[in-house]
């Protein structure tokens, strides 16, 4: 990685962290979410209650896919949904 060129040092980020998430099923519990994120379980519950991370209730348990943790970092732009 060279660090006077900030695009490749960017890339060179973005590659690691996805390849962090490889340890990870594409469906997530809040636990493996804090894990994979560095982040506090207060944390990881604020995320998902604002919507910042997408996440679905199963009982009371809520379970975040790979995809909606990317999405939230920036390294997959979601897309629009069809109104048609």
């Amino acid at each position: 990685m060279r660090l006077d060129n900030r695009h490749d040092t960017i890339e060179e980020d973005e590659k690691a962290f996805m390849y962090a998430l490889t340890d990870y099923d594409d469906v997530m519990t809040i636990s493996e979410l804090t894990q994979a994120l560095q982040i506090s379980r207060i944390t990881a519950d604020k995320l998902i209650k604002t919507g910042k991370i997408y996440a679905v209730k199963i009982g009371c348990q809520y379970r975040i896919t790979k995809y909606s943790v990317m999405c939230f970092l920036g390294l997959i732009k979601e897309v629009p949904e069809d109104n048609d």
